[in-house]
């Protein structure tokens, strides 16, 4: 167990033991069902509530958990990452190259792959083909890599309402990110 801190409780030590045993019972044994699916069960989440990993520190307004003190929020990062480490040491679980890379650096890149939609807007503040270009560079400028989905672009030649203008389709829009992609190299 680790050392107690002279401001830790036996009630610190009884949440402690509970972040331990759902560590133990509720996720380790479904890693590698859940690793083949690529998600975690939706179910899983109220339960990690319950425990109080999810929400923990955050008013009850907010579908939060307030804790006592800042002690809980603590334990749970501390506990959280000795599973971790144990799982990277036994070589059980290896993350990505960013996670190891950007951990504690300022960008705080931890993914490498994301996949942006690409909506059939010039902009629209989320999601356009302009919105998302920037977000594409912004991800390439913090050491992420991009794909996309151009299927809901209009095809070359089809009518824009909006301005009775044609269409210049999908592969002009592939020309214009791997233009701004050459541009931005990190």
């Amino acid at each position: 167990m680790t050392p107690a801190h002279p401001a830790l409780g036996a009630e610190h030590e009884t949440f402690r033991s509970q972040i331990r045993r759902f560590v133990r019972e509720e996720i380790e044994p479904h890693l590698d069902d859940w690793e083949a699916a690529g998600e975690i069960p939706r179910a899983m989440y109220p339960r990690a509530a319950e425990v109080g990993l999810l929400g923990l520190g955050f008013p009850e307004q907010y579908d939060g958990v307030e804790a006592p003190d800042t002690f809980y929020r603590m334990i749970a990062v501390e506990e959280l990452a000795r599973q971790f480490y144990e799982l990277m040491t036994t070589g059980e679980f290896e993350p990505n190259s960013p996670t190891l890379m950007n951990a504690g650096r300022p960008l705080g890149q931890l993914s490498a792959c994301f996949v942006l939609p690409v909506h059939d807007a010039l902009s629209n503040g989320r999601n356009g083909i302009y919105d998302t270009l920037k977000s594409m560079a912004l991800v390439h400028q913090s050491g992420g890599g991009t794909g996309f989905s151009f299927s809901r672009i209009r095809s070359t030649g089809d009518t824009v309402r909006s301005t009775m203008g044609v269409a210049s389709g999908p592969i002009s829009f592939m020309r214009l990110y791997d233009a701004s992609t050459e541009v931005v190299k990190q």
